[in-house]
């Protein structure tokens, strides 16, 4: 295996409860995985899902793709817990929730004119309303029910890392490639 990273960073998916639902629904063998505008994009026959990641790669890395056994996902697909997905849309109802109490609780005349201020103000509405408390505290719960999924690209394979509560600790899996093309 060679040891020289592609890509400098470790890369975020967003929505591992997605990433969850794309791997389930694969059923034939190689997968390819790709990137569509700026997003993970898993192929495998007539079924394609694209899968939010953080961040934009540099043009090289967004160029490649690779042909993975779909048995080395279904390891991935193993480590994130199945109602992952549930939690993400129960946290985005919660944080558009959170944003209703703050649109409906500033004061018209005085808007908040930087994120730093929004910031201060969301901090200030921890403490004076209970509503807000009370739904920022639900969302932190939903926040800590989903994992964090990272993957690091090499020439020769594609290590995934998975952080979440119901491992207690951060667990992984080295995907080989079976073949990798550039354009």
């Amino acid at each position: 295996m060679e040891d020289d990273i592609i890509y400098e960073k470790a890369v975020e998916i967003i929505n591992p409860g997605r990433l969850y639902f794309a791997i389930k629904a694969m059923r034939n063998s190689p997968v390819k995985i790709s990137f569509d505008m700026g997003d993970l994009n898993l192929t495998s026959g007539a079924v394609s899902s694209l899968v939010s990641i953080e961040g934009k790669l540099p043009d090289e890395v967004q160029a490649m793709q690779w042909l993975v056994p779909l048995e080395d996902l279904k390891i991935l697909q193993d480590l994130i817990p199945p109602d992952t997905f549930y939690w993400e849309n129960r946290a985005l109802v919660l944080e558009w929730q959170c944003d209703l109490v703050v649109d409906s609780t500033i004061d018209e005349k005085s808007p908040l004119e930087s994120i730093d201020q929004e910031e201060e103000y969301r901090d200030q509405l921890l403490v004076t309303n209970r509503e807000y408390r009370e739904l920022q505290m639900a969302l932190d719960d939903c926040n800590s029910h989903i994992p964090q999924v990272l993957f690091s690209i090499y020439p020769d394979r594609l290590n995934f890392a998975v952080n979440c509560s119901k491992h207690d600790e951060i667990v992984g899996t080295m995907i080989q490639l079976k073949g990798q093309k550039g354009t």
